[in-house]
């Protein structure tokens, strides 16, 4: 009797789905102490713009700040100068630092790095012809179910259309449609098509590989992570396979998407608190503010 109770009790918990979360932040020019001259001049340690290491220190505080009341098990991080500046920003979370990290390998100055609670199995960079930024593809190992990872920073506006489109014909080669696999980063395009065709790339890409974006959850006037001169745009995304949604191992949990914006995070007009340097940005580090984007997260459920 008592063995049937216990073997029970063991069948029930094993049908309770485990949950986890993905986050994916854009940190805002992350560069380290050590000079290497790739750095954009107001980050050149030491020089006339005070990039410190006492303002190396606060930066990284307040980013751990943020990430740590996400509490992502998985959070892809953009705009990371380097491994040093990883882990550093991994040691400033203390207890919540994670234990496997990741940062591309590419000549890019500024690149894509996770954090991750997963052990990461495989990486694998794919180079667009043409741009510096790769595509990275991790595996991770999720309680057994592999988990592709896809991790992406896209040229900004002041770049056409088709160089997005670069990084979208990339995409659709290397995508497996068995895979379960989450795209994710800046990808510098918006949801919403512009007059000037800008937004293309991110629709062309869910289009094409029939994947799902996790920004249609939400209203239109939720839809935003980053704000330039009052204009809202969501240009960091969460891009599922649609094999998320079929009840087998990996589970993307319905209306779980979100911009993660407490007040601490935004300022008085309800904007990203970017990291403060004076004279619009060409003057000297504050020591104060956190990103010009807003991070995003998605939880998913293990069955």
């Amino acid at each position: 009797m008592f063995r049937f109770f216990f073997v029970s009790i063991a069948l029930c918990v094993s049908l309770v789905a485990k949950d986890f979360r993905v986050a994916a932040y854009n940190v805002e020019n992350l560069f380290d102490m050590q000079y290497n001259a790739s750095e954009y001049k107001e980050y050149i340690p030491n020089a006339k713009s005070g990039w410190t290491q006492d303002m190396y220190n606060k930066k990284l505080s307040n980013l751990a700040k943020v990430i740590a009341v996400i509490d992502a098990d998985i959070i892809a991080l953009s705009e990371v100068e380097s491994k040093q500046a990883l882990y550093d920003l991994n040691e400033a979370l203390g207890v919540k630092k994670y234990p496997y990290i990741f940062i591309q390998k590419t000549r890019a100055n500024i690149k894509n790095a996770l954090l991750s609670r997963y052990k990461i199995q495989k990486s694998k960079e794919h180079f667009v012809k043409g741009f510096s930024r790769s595509i990275s593809e991790l595996s991770l190992l999720v309680e057994q179910n592999e988990l592709k990872l896809y991790l992406n920073h896209w040229p900004s506006y002041n770049f056409a259309n088709e160089s997005r489109l670069e990084y979208v014909k990339v995409l659709q080669k290397i995508l497996k449609k068995k895979d379960e696999y989450i795209i994710l980063g800046d990808l510098n395009s918006p949801l919403q098509i512009q007059k000037d065709g800008w937004g293309i790339g991110v629709n062309e890409l869910v289009k094409n590989t029939q994947s799902l974006n996790l920004w249609l959850e939400l209203t239109p006037q939720k839809r935003y992570s980053h704000v330039y001169k009052s204009n809202k745009k969501a240009l960091d995304h969460i891009i599922l396979s649609s094999n998320m949604q079929d009840g087998k191992k990996i589970e993307y949990k319905p209306k779980s998407f979100g911009v993660f914006a407490p007040d601490f995070v935004l300022d008085a007009k309800k904007r990203p608190y970017r990291w403060q340097i004076s004279n619009s940005g060409k003057g000297k580090h504050l020591g104060d503010g956190f990103s010009d984007h807003l991070a995003i997260y998605a939880d998913f459920s293990i069955y």
